[in-house]
């Protein structure tokens, strides 16, 4: 499949949603232009990578979006752990005193934030699934569960219990064009928004992370 054209996702029901892309430091120069003319509504922005790592390129990334009237939001790549203040709580407030202080100095973004759980080989959360729970419990209240989990199926079924408690919306990473494929993890019925490749070409720009949201996140 030609992942980069949006044409290419089947059975798709309705025309609930909104085109989307993702951009990192890994993004180089970004033809705008061809973006909007794609039909780009929202564009999610890294900010910043457990504690201590921001990303260089939010700020450029932001002001460039909001400059071509697409709507932004921030995403955080989350460390579960216990190293920033020796426990779970400690460790998810450090992660978002982090964020909170780098959106500070940031545009205001349009949409929730993202919290990205997920692994980094060869780096995992070493904990368990009851304290990852915890963890990543612990952070959405502290924004008043207004967050967004962005992940993998297989990730989010091995990392939570069964079981899990959590209700916030999920944003899938799933790479295909089929959206009937694009099944959620457990506990959850549907997706939000889904990331359907990471090579996604449109215009001049490098291939980037493709992701088709439903309409309903403007109401969040």
């Amino acid at each position: 499949m030609n992942a980069s054209n949006f044409s290419n996702l089947i059975n798709v029901p309705d025309n609930d949603y909104m085109k989307g892309i993702d951009l990192s430091h890994h993004n180089q120069n970004i033809d705008w232009t061809s973006l909007i003319n794609e039909g780009i509504k929202i564009a999610y922005i890294k900010i910043t990578d457990g504690v201590g790592t921001r990303d260089p390129k939010a700020r450029v990334f932001a002001n460039e979006a909001k400059a071509n009237s697409i709507r932004i939001g921030y995403y955080h790549f989350a460390r579960p752990d216990k190293k920033n203040g020796g426990s779970l709580e400690s460790d998810s407030q450090a992660e978002a005193n982090e964020v909170l202080n780098t959106m500070s100095g940031l545009s205001a973004q349009d949409l929730p934030l993202v919290l990205d759980l997920e692994d980094s080989p060869p780096w995992d959360s070493p904990l368990n699934s009851d304290e990852y729970l915890r963890w990543v419990n612990n952070f959405i209240k502290i924004y008043n569960n207004k967050v967004i989990i962005y992940s993998r199926k297989n990730y989010l079924d091995q990392k939570l219990p069964v079981n899990h408690n959590l209700s916030t919306a999920i944003w899938l990473a799933r790479y295909t064009n089929n959206f009937k494929q694009a099944v959620p993890p457990n506990g959850w019925n549907s997706w939000l928004g889904w990331q359907f490749c990471e090579n996604g070409k449109i215009g001049s720009n490098n291939p980037m992370d493709l992701s088709l949201w439903h309409n309903s996140i403007l109401s969040i």
